[in-house]
């Protein structure tokens, strides 16, 4: 029977290789996030930012400030236009006062009343009853 040895590496291979594994799991994750955040996503976070952002009473001139972007970037993030950086999801989120997973997948924004009250309407009809109204409102 042949007994299996271990070797241990030389601290400074086994230092590269660490940074190496963190390296690749971080390139990953970013790939993995840009892929989930097509145009419509980018939009609707943008829209669940400036929603947030007009219930708090704040310019985007005051969140530029805040974060130490321009106002233009703020623009780009509320437009869909630009995404929330990784590393900075979770200043972004303190800022606007929302969870930093609501700029993964944002709540629904709703922009009055009467459409909040559609929404939890639509959302209490029976599939049969959903049918119906959506093709009354297709037709």
């Amino acid at each position: 029977m042949i007994a299996s040895r271990q070797h241990a590496l030389p601290p400074d291979v086994e230092a590269r290789h660490q940074v190496g594994v963190r390296l690749r799991a971080a390139r990953d994750a970013a790939r993995l996030h840009g892929r989930a955040q097509s145009p419509a996503l980018r939009r609707e976070i943008g829209a669940a930012l400036k929603a947030a952002r007009d219930a708090a009473g704040m310019s985007q001139s005051f969140v530029a400030h805040r974060l130490g972007i321009s106002t233009p970037m703020v623009c780009f993030f509320e437009t869909g236009q630009k995404r929330v950086p990784l590393n900075r999801r979770d200043d972004v989120a303190a800022v606007y006062g929302l969870m930093p997973e609501q700029l993964e997948r944002p709540p629904v924004v709703t922009r009055s009343e009467d459409e909040a009250a559609l929404l939890h309407g639509f959302r209490h009809l029976s599939e049969d009853e959903r049918a119906a109204l959506l093709a009354l409102v297709q037709s």
